[in-house]
């Protein structure tokens, strides 16, 4: 299934919360917020996350990673000056793929690797909310996947009628395991509540994971090939979905 791309905000679901349960008191909006966060990340919802691309200066070997990053797609270096940085478009820019080092000491060492010396193989690893490359000053443009949140940062949830149920029973399943532990909830009403969020996340779960007719697509192309394609990595993945070109020519 493709996503949509449409969001609703936290607060929707909140306030479903409140409908469903029948609530007169309040809920501590920032624990429901933070649950909210919490059963997007158990669910594991790759396909509603938000692509971005972001340029990272690197100086002294490392450089801040993005605060909303989730994983890292790709990475791209430009090895440069920053000092003499101009204003040009960043667009403009020649960017080199990088891999993922296998180089156990590359951390520690932090450049001062054999790694810094080929410039055609540049490496990164990631720790700390830190990237670190095996040169020493420029710039890392990374396409990374990002959890979805508003303007305030609050968490944004897929406008999915499963990602929305799901959701809301992780937040009733919180409520009801603090009732429950302190007595103002009978036993066999948490289990239903509980039966009822484990079915929700599953179903969600689920509905992320079925790919849609355009994305079969694109792996049946990179599949079905009588030449295998080996070094997609070098222009960031562009070909991995095009069809395979095959000319035949007559004696």
């Amino acid at each position: 299934m493709i996503g949509s791309g449409k969001y609703v905000s936290v607060e929707t679901i909140i306030a479903k919360v409140y409908r469903d349960l029948g609530l007169s008191d309040s809920i501590n909006i920032g624990d429901a917020i933070e649950w909210a966060g919490e059963a997007m990340d158990l669910i594991g919802a790759t396909i509603y996350l938000e692509d971005k691309v972001e340029a990272v200066d690197i100086r002294e070997y490392k450089g801040k990673l993005p605060c909303e990053l989730h994983y890292i797609r790709t990475a791209s270096a430009n090895a440069m000056s920053l000092d003499q940085e101009t204003d040009c478009d960043i667009k403009s820019m020649s960017f080199t793929p990088m891999r993922y080092t296998t180089d156990t000491y590359h951390h520690w060492k932090c450049g001062k690797s054999q790694d810094h010396l080929c410039t055609s193989d540049v490496t990164y690893n990631i720790n700390d909310d830190f990237i670190f490359t095996s040169f020493e000053e420029g710039k890392v443009l990374i396409s990374y996947r990002a959890l979805p949140v508003d303007s305030r940062g609050y968490p944004k949830v897929p406008d999915d009628s499963k990602f929305k149920e799901a959701v809301a029973a992780h937040i009733k399943w919180r409520l009801g395991f603090i009732r429950w532990s302190t007595g103002k909830m009978p036993g066999a009403v948490y289990q239903v509540i509980e039966r009822d969020r484990d079915w929700y996340i599953g179903a969600a779960q689920n509905r992320d994971k079925m790919p849609g007719m355009d994305m079969l697509e694109s792996i049946k192309n990179n599949w079905l090939r009588l030449i295998p394609k080996i070094n997609q990595h070098k222009d960031g993945f562009k070909s991995a979905g095009s069809a395979e070109q095959r000319f035949t020519h007559n004696s």
